[in-house]
């Protein structure tokens, strides 16, 4: 039992670390990819199929989005909001392969 139980702190921990690496290493993209979904709102337009609106968005695609980022906030700009995420993701990843670890082991 005491084995087993470190066993499981083992997969917690490690799970927790590389969810953690992992969304540190996609916030980048994540971050221009939440731009570019945002947009709409920030401008106080929600629809996504008028010419209008299409005309009135700062990003057009996923390059420019970075240039634009980089341009007016610096490297800086694509680490926005990386604590938050990588506190979820490594919970998240944590618990994920904790419960399938112990889902095998009962069954």
């Amino acid at each position: 039992p005491q084995k087993r139980r470190h066993k499981f702190l083992c997969y917690f921990l490690c799970a927790a670390i590389a969810g953690s690496i992992a969304s540190m290493i996609t916030n980048p993209m994540d971050v221009v990819k939440t731009r570019l979904q945002t947009q709409n709102m920030e401008i106080g337009m929600l629809r996504d199929t008028s010419d209008e609106v299409l005309h009135n968005v700062k990003y057009k695609d996923l390059v420019s989005t970075g240039r634009e980022m980089l341009k007016t906030e610096g490297w800086k700009g694509f680490s926005k909001g990386i604590a938050p995420r990588a506190i979820q993701a490594s919970i998240a990843s944590a618990l994920s392969w904790v419960s399938y670890e112990i889902i095998k082991s009962i069954l």
